[in-house]
């Protein structure tokens, strides 16, 4: 069962991409107010960390869309001074595995956990890290009982054949770290796309989610059969390198009616079976570490968010070694003896505990370790 909902059934706010706003229903404001009050617990601690003694569980609210949007200094937001917001987009993040944890849970007491779970999300890279999403708690989302699986297409990023390639759209290692599949949607289109999309209305249209040429490029679009068979080759590939599963998504109907591209599923379909049974652990000498709850303390117009989680991707999957990518929250489960690299890339708030991990765990065995910009700067 996959469980859908939200914007494009893949779990992301609705306001995300347009000029509204969200999260000001009566209903968001009084699970907001529940989740400040198991977080502080006294209102004391909460007006503490608010900078204001009229603030209680009773009367906090969202914070204004101008203040989530404020710049700050430009590239963070000052934690004294915006708390209310860093709080707002923790929560709001949460909100939505919750959201999805619930309704798996209902699903499996009704098909007494027969059935297998889990729903589309974990697009931490993809939106670039920005917190109005919602997709920016992956790792609380992996350690629900309710959820087997996460489904994901690969990114829409420099996916173009010849001078593209196929990567996660986050840290995949921490989903399977917590015996969850990752489920691999592959959504690449065809020769055929074009035909297809003019057919079903897509044009030169203003709305970049009906425009022609940029959906063409965010699909993996090729004109000819021959380099079609060349997209799915390389997409599978990324998924028999990287232990997923793999499904191959008809994103608008007709994309593999030729008998040419039937005949290469078949085939990679026979290859991905013969897999199943073969050793596919990481051989990857190379972790990439990433964390969710800092992308709440980058201002959001910066630049910053994009260019610490987006952007590297791309030359991390062309850098002629393997990567596995983790969430911070989890290098502890990780065994760090495998990697010679580590690469830190938006740790930007990192507690006590992790603080140590690090140093016992990572910092050791003459382990080569990057740091990209202010790591730590922000803790408990």
């Amino acid at each position: 069962y996959v469980l859908s909902g939200l914007h494009t059934e893949e779990f992301y706010h609705w306001a995300c991409g347009t000029n509204q706003s969200a999260g000001y229903s009566p209903h968001t404001i009084v699970a907001f107010r529940r989740w400040l009050r198991k977080r502080y617990q006294h209102p004391s601690k909460l007006q503490s960390a608010w900078q204001s003694a009229d603030v209680h569980f009773e009367n906090a609210t969202v914070p204004s869309m101008a203040a989530r949007r404020a710049l700050g200094n430009g590239v963070f937001r000052d934690p004294s001074r915006q708390r209310p917001v860093i709080d707002f987009y923790q929560f709001w993040n949460e909100l939505i595995p919750d959201t999805i944890d619930y309704f798996a849970q209902v699903a499996r007491k009704a098909t007494h956990s027969r059935k297998v779970i889990g729903a589309f999300y974990g697009y931490l890279y993809e939106f670039a890290g920005n917190p109005e999403f919602g997709h920016n708690a992956l790792g609380k989302l992996v350690r629900s009982k309710n959820v087997d699986f996460i489904a994901v297409t690969a990114s829409y990023s420099h996916r173009q054949a010849g001078r593209g390639c196929d990567y996660s759209r986050s840290p995949s290692t921490s989903v399977q770290l917590h015996n969850k599949v990752w489920y691999h949607d592959n959504d690449v289109v065809s020769f055929r796309a074009k035909q297809i999309m003019e057919r079903i209305g897509f044009s030169q249209d203003a709305d970049w989610t009906r425009n022609l040429d940029v959906q063409l490029e965010s699909l993996g679009y090729t004109d000819t059969p021959e380099k079609s068979r060349w997209m799915y080759r390389r997409g599978l590939g990324m998924a028999l390198c990287k232990g997923f599963h793999v499904s191959w998504f008809d994103l608008h109907g007709g994309y593999f009616d030729a008998p040419e591209l039937m005949d290469e599923i078949q085939q990679l379909n026979h290859l991905a079976t013969r897999a199943a049974t073969a050793n596919r652990a990481s051989m990857a000498e190379v972790l990439v570490v990433s964390d969710e709850l800092s992308c709440a303390y980058a201002a959001p117009q910066g630049g910053l968010l994009r260019e610490s989680l987006l952007t590297p991707q791309n030359q991390l999957t062309r850098i002629g070694a393997a990567t596995d990518h983790i969430l911070l929250e989890d290098i502890e489960l990780v065994d760090v003896d495998q990697y010679k690299l580590v690469i830190f890339l938006n740790t930007w708030h990192v507690t006590d505990r992790q603080r140590q991990a690090i140093r016992q765990r990572v910092l050791k065995n003459q382990r080569y370790v990057v740091w990209c910009y202010t790591a730590g700067l922000f803790g408990e």
